[in-house]
């Protein structure tokens, strides 16, 4: 799974932290998601709530990594954001038997 998109053209050490923060983070979103298997959350609480000092593309970038891994599940449940807007939520993929978010296939 790609964990940093690298669009700065980063080298060096600077490159490896930034991959290094990205694949933290992702474990971290992928933990709460297994803390709370029936939950449903939009990018914006998973930022709120396992990615606070983090800017918003963060939160999105793990989710979407999380995704397309098969680790988390886009539902069909919307909700109202402090914006006013409605946004999908995602869930655990409880199918999905993978143990670590990193393990070798």
């Amino acid at each position: 799974m790609k964990d940093y998109y690298n669009t700065n053209k980063e080298r060096g050490r600077r490159l490896q932290e930034s991959r290094f923060k990205a694949r933290s983070q992702q474990e971290l979103v992928l933990d709460f998601f297994r803390q709370n298997p029936a939950g449903r959350f939009s990018v914006h609480e998973i930022r709120r709530q396992v990615l606070p000092n983090a800017p918003h593309h963060s939160a999105q970038r793990a989710v979407t990594n999380l995704t397309d891994a098969g680790h988390l599940v886009k539902t069909d449940m919307l909700v109202v954001e402090s914006y006013g807007r409605q946004v999908h939520t995602w869930r655990l993929n409880v199918s999905n038997r993978q143990i670590g978010l990193f393990d070798a296939a």
